[in-house]
């Protein structure tokens, strides 16, 4: 699961957890990583990263599912 703002996401991650589900997250300085397995540091509240990041994300998942090369 990937959750972009795991500040405001605190039970979606601790229910993911609880199904033993792995969690990638983006986490600023004030957010506790325990929960994620993949903590990625980097401001989760600034719209420019959150579009990098998503749009970085989908480039990878579509690039592994359907071989494209997505621009």
């Amino acid at each position: 699961m990937f959750i972009s703002h795991a500040k405001t996401a605190y039970f979606a991650a601790k229910e993911t957890a609880d199904f033993k589900i792995p969690i990638m997250s983006i986490v600023d300085t004030d957010v506790h990583t325990q929960s994620s397995l993949l903590p990625i540091p980097g401001n989760d509240e600034s719209l420019a990263c959150m579009v990098f990041y998503h749009d970085l994300f989908s480039r990878f998942i579509m690039r592994q599912k359907f071989g494209l090369l997505a621009r």
